[in-house]
């Protein structure tokens, strides 16, 4: 036989073997099992949207876990409770704030038979608010018997906080009280700390802070305190 015509044949007989093979493919694709959303058949590039948007959610998540307002909190929060509550004084307290960039402005006044002092700032780190802390006595003797400060309400804002605290403060979680929107634990025999999310009754009746019940959105607010023995 002609060596072109044998070379012809064979080409022949390679195109039609490719042609199949092609063709049993492209069955096995369409064969192939699918995502089934509401009774429907969804293509398996929707698995791929949803795993992008799922990885788009999580950066979102981090990119909030970094926003200023906590990185402010949690300096705060780190700060006060370097220092332990039985050896907190104005002085050390002062200090603190001072190394947060916080401007102190303390009051001094009479309280029975004691000394009272209060401690407030003149400004604020972002997302943050009032903070307020009160000692009683002086000297030696002098002893915290309440600090308080506020973070920004907002979505999951509850929550973060809640986890910044379990994070920094040795709370006893065998005595957790819960309720909506507030929650408390025991530090010791002596402290105990609890954190709320203001509403407008709370922001009315505050003695200390003002709000603009109109428009503020309210606050997350974080209190430690001697316990009524």
């Amino acid at each position: 036989m002609d060596k072109r015509l044998k070379l012809g044949l064979g080409l022949i007989f390679i195109s039609v073997i490719a042609f199949a093979a092609l063709k049993l493919l492209s069955q096995e694709v369409k064969k192939s099992p699918s995502i089934i959303q509401n009774d429907k058949i969804a293509p398996r590039t929707s698995l791929v949207n949803k795993i992008k948007q799922k990885d788009d959610s999580n950066d979102s998540v981090k990119t909030k876990q970094r926003s200023s307002k906590e990185k402010s909190f949690h300096q705060i929060i780190k700060k006060f409770s370097q220092v332990e509550l039985r050896q907190m004084k104005t002085k050390n307290f002062t200090s603190l704030l001072e190394e947060l960039k916080l401007v102190p402005d303390m009051v001094r006044s009479r309280s029975g038979k004691g000394r009272m002092t209060i401690i407030r700032t003149i400004n604020n780190l972002p997302g943050t608010r009032y903070i307020h802390a009160q000692f009683f006595g002086k000297d030696k003797k002098e002893f915290i018997q309440h600090l308080s400060f506020e973070y920004k309400k907002g979505d999951y804002a509850f929550e973060e906080v809640t986890s910044m605290v379990k994070e920094n403060y040795p709370i006893i979680s065998s005595s957790e009280y819960r309720n909506h929107k507030f929650i408390q634990w025991d530090l010791d025999e002596d402290y105990h700390i609890w954190i709320k999310e203001l509403n407008k009754e709370d922001m009315q009746n505050d003695p200390f802070n003002a709000y603009d019940l109109k428009n503020d959105i309210g606050n997350i607010r974080v209190t430690i305190e001697m316990k009524i023995h």
